[in-house]
């Protein structure tokens, strides 16, 4: 019943009576229309009883008539006697209805009466009195079987009637026992289920009082009835619902309480100064730092103080820098940062002191201040910026005079080497080996020397930003062929063999062609120079992204490798690998620096990748149209570029055997 809505309860309780109501009015029904039919039955009876005593009457008048015209020959007997026997034949017709056995026993009885009684008749008109006599005693046993008989259907007749009759108060007695019973049932019945109906709504209704009481006193631990599916289930529902809301309000108000404590300790401990104003520009809560930020105007800094107030107060005690504005002005230009959305400001005021000023709004109209000290960060600000001046300065002047030294160095170097190029011509003609064998020493000190020198004649012009880039069509399958015409010695020297993988068909780029030779014959020579009896890989190759087409050279060798930490730092200016490599293969420590400079400045970059002993890969990725126009200098500026990996890295340190001048 729990399951049940009171409504439904309700109407199957109303449903139920009418259903046992109607079922008794059926059985009452049906048992008045079976004692109709009884009593119609025993009215048939009744009639039956009197139909058969007229034809007892109509019989004692037939022989009363019959007898007398036996006697009296007289006309009115006979008319009398057949009077008497049609009304018994009519009588008995009706008779025959129900006792159709009966009275065909009377009517063969009463023929051979009425057959003996004509014969006594006729034999005492014929004055035979005897016979007649005789006749007529036959006559009268046949009539008394006839009286007999009728008088046996009228006692049978009256028996049947009062077997109908007390079948009829029986039936009556019997369905008012019933009929009384299934009352007394019904009221039974009815009581219970009204009780438990009852029971089953009053009950959670006083729970759900009992509830309400408690949760209007405030104990929210009050229990609530179990959710039914009726209507008190749903009023439960919806208390157990307010109830949790209850409980959610005062978790979350506790909660608010522990966040509101929490944030104004955090408040209170941060190092810049706080300020909350609301929608209307009063300050709501702040910290003791922006106080100690502000002591001028530290009295100010408290709830309810207005925006305006505290800048119309810092112009009267004259705490601001107004930096040419007059005091209107900057009150103004507050007032306009301070209705931004979102500011950062930095202000100085008269003792040397410098604020950042950060504000926010926040989403029901107010302002969130963020005041930070930055006097001392202003101070080293102007100290750095100093100091980067004196560095540039130093700098352009280190630059001014290298690119002095190695013009004025490279002069006379040049007449070194080419006087000592004339002298080791005539030594070798003159086949003098004591004398070629110095100068050629003479003679390649003296280009190893220029080459130092222009190497560092292109760094200082890095550095300066004057380097300049002349861009021009290259055909790449030329540009490799050539390169490694160049390489070939370097590598048969150590005993390398020298692999080239370069399609036919790879076609041109734009590019400033010293420079790329520059590039990609240092790193030749490097894999070169450190490795020994091994395989020098020169692969070259076009590659497609969203963004660009793509030329990589890859130069691949399996000499003596780099570790991690030398990788680290392996196109840094003046840096190789170790001291023993140093001393081992010589270098300046300036081929891959200058060559990152050059790639990043067309656009590219070097990637490398190495383990010891496992050799090194080197690979250059330049855009398919890395310059274009007219001559570009470069600004010393890092171009990032994707970069391709080999399985297999390069190592160290370079040399250049082609140069620009």
């Amino acid at each position: 019943m729990a399951r049940l809505n009171i409504r439904t309860r309700i109407i199957l309780l109303s449903s139920a009576l009418l259903l046992v109501i109607l079922g008794t009015n059926i059985y009452l029904t049906r048992k008045l229309a079976n004692n109709s039919a009884i009593v119609a039955e025993v009215a048939d009876l009744i009639g039956a009883i009197e139909t058969a005593n007229g034809a007892r009457v109509a019989f004692g008048e037939l022989r009363y008539w019959l007898t007398d015209l036996a006697v009296s020959m007289l006309t009115l007997s006979e008319r009398n006697a057949e009077e008497a026997r049609r009304r018994m034949e009519h009588l008995l017709d009706q008779v025959a209805a129900r006792k159709p056995d009966r009275i065909d026993a009377v009517r063969t009885e009463l023929a051979q009466f009425q057959k003996f009684a004509a014969d006594a008749v006729e034999e005492y008109t014929a004055d035979r009195r005897v016979m007649g006599n005789s006749l007529l005693a036959q006559a009268r046993r046949h009539s008394a079987v006839v009286d007999e008989l009728l008088s046996s259907i009228v006692i049978e007749l009256t028996s049947e009637a009062a077997v109908a009759r007390d079948r009829a108060v029986a039936e009556v007695a019997t369905a008012t026992r019933i009929t009384q019973g299934i009352a007394v049932i019904v009221v039974t019945m009815g009581a219970l289920v009204t009780f438990f109906l009852l029971r089953s709504i009053t009950l959670p209704l006083r729970r759900l009082v009992v509830a309400i009481d408690g949760l209007n006193a405030g104990d929210v631990g009050v229990p609530i009835p179990a959710a039914g599916h009726d209507e008190i289930g749903a009023m439960a529902r919806t208390l157990a619902m307010f109830r949790d809301t209850l409980t959610e309000r005062d978790r979350l108000t506790a909660e608010r309480e522990h966040e509101r404590k929490t944030l104004a300790a955090a408040i209170a401990t941060i190092s810049d100064g706080f300020v909350l104003y609301d929608a209307d520009d009063r300050i709501v809560v702040c910290n003791e730092r922006v106080r100690e930020i502000y002591p001028q105007r530290a009295d100010l800094f408290r709830p309810g103080t207005s925006f305006r107030d505290i800048l119309e107060a810092a112009v009267a005690r004259s705490v601001p820098d107004l930096k040419g504005q007059t005091p209107k002005e900057w009150i103004q230009e507050r007032l306009r940062q301070h209705s931004a959305p979102y500011s950062v400001a930095e202000h100085s005021y008269r003792n040397d002191l410098w604020v950042r000023v950060t504000q926010r709004k926040t989403h029901d109209g107010g302002t969130v201040f963020v005041y930070t000290d930055i006097t001392e960060l202003k101070r080293r600000q102007i100290e750095l910026e100093q100091a980067r001046e004196e560095a540039e300065s130093a700098n352009r002047t280190k630059s001014q005079f290298l690119a002095n030294m190695s013009h004025e160095l490279r002069t006379p170097l040049n007449a070194v080497i080419g006087i000592a190029e004339v002298l080791y011509e005539e030594a070798q003609e003159d086949r003098d080996g004591a004398l070629a064998e110095p100068i050629g020493r003479i003679v390649r000190a003296g280009k190893h020397l220029l080459m130092l020198i222009n190497d560092i004649l292109d760094l200082s012009k890095i550095e300066a930003g004057k380097l300049d880039l002349y861009p021009e069509e290259i055909d790449v399958a030329t540009l490799i062929g050539e390169l490694t015409k160049t390489t070939q010695p370097m590598a048969d020297k150590n005993n390398n063999k020298l692999t080239i993988d370069c399609p036919a068909d790879i076609g041109v780029m734009q590019a400033d062609s010293t420079r790329v030779r520059q590039v990609l014959l240092n790193l030749l020579s490097n894999a070169c120079k450190f490795t020994e009896k091994g395989e020098i890989r020169f692969i070259a190759r076009r590659e497609a992204d969203r963004s660009a087409k793509w030329l990589i050279f890859t130069v691949a060798d399996n000499g003596i490798g780099m570790t991690e930490e030398q990788l680290g730092r392996l196109f840094q200016e003046f840096s190789q690998a170790d001291s023993s490599t140093t001393r081992k293969y010589g270098g300046t420590g300036l081929g891959l620096a200058i060559s990152q400079h050059l790639c990043r400045a067309m656009g590219g970059e070097i990637t490398a990748k190495s383990a010891p002993g496992r050799g090194a890969v080197f690979t250059v990725r330049m855009p398919d149209q890395s310059l274009s126009g007219t001559p570009r200098r470069d600004e010393a500026t890092a171009v990032a570029a994707d970069f391709v990996m080999h399985n297999v890295p390069i190592g160290g340190m370079q040399q250049r055997a082609e140069r620009d001048g």
